[in-house]
């Protein structure tokens, strides 16, 4: 009797586990941070990990999500000087060696029109787009 119960614990934590990776898209960051620590001692401590760790990962961290900016930089528009930095560097990279280059001169990236966490799913996109009655 204890199998079956210790099974429907273990799936139901399985799902647990998905649902917070689904919902948070930094879970999966912080899961892998070589700084995570493996427990915390107080609730304290693990709330002066997650203020660092957040400041960092909203400041310092660049999203491949939205053109390896940060999100300060992007809430701030910060992103366009950054942007224009990246170019110049591209640029002159360039003009120094155009054969590196087979694509033709690079292009820094810009910010993505829309972003999501967990993309929607298609049906649910279509749903939204279409007039209600």
């Amino acid at each position: 009797m204890i199998a079956p119960c210790r099974h429907f614990e273990e799936k139901q934590s399985r799902r647990r586990n998905r649902l917070l990776q689904r919902k948070w898209g930094v879970f999966k960051t912080l899961k892998y941070c070589p700084a995570f620590p493996s427990e915390f001692t107080s609730i304290h401590d693990a709330r002066d990990f997650m203020r660092i760790f957040f400041g960092y990962y909203n400041t310092e961290h660049r999203h491949s999500g939205i053109g390896l900016y940060t999100p300060g930089s992007v809430h701030d528009g910060t992103w366009k000087y950054v942007r224009d930095g990246r170019q110049l560097v591209l640029d002159a990279a360039y003009a120094a060696h155009p054969e590196r280059f087979h694509r033709g001169p690079p292009r820094a990236p810009e910010l993505p029109s829309r972003v999501w966490i967990n993309r929607p799913l298609s049906t649910i996109e279509s749903q939204e787009d279409q007039p209600t009655t």
